[in-house]
């Protein structure tokens, strides 16, 4: 199994280190980017999939790029626009 993010997100209770894998991650994100054909931010993906991280997990967002062709190249504002390609 590969290392949890650990930056939890302030409306969650506690800290549940169970609470998402990596490949549950993937799944979560892959599937509310495919919903969304034009994209969304990360703060859009955390409130509409409800996510529990305040920030993504850099070393997770490098493996989406590779695995699953994740894209935040343009932005929305000041914020980049995940999307894949």
């Amino acid at each position: 199994m590969g290392p949890l993010c650990i930056t939890i997100h302030p409306s969650a209770r506690r800290p549940d280190f169970s609470l998402m894998r990596y490949l549950e991650f993937k799944a979560v994100i892959r599937k509310g980017l495919q919903a969304s054909p034009d994209g969304l931010t990360w703060k859009e993906l955390r409130d509409q999939l409800e996510l529990p991280y305040e920030r993504p997990c850099p070393e997770w967002t490098k493996r989406l790029e590779k695995e699953i062709g994740l894209d935040r190249n343009e932005k929305k504002g000041r914020a980049s626009l995940w999307r894949i390609k």
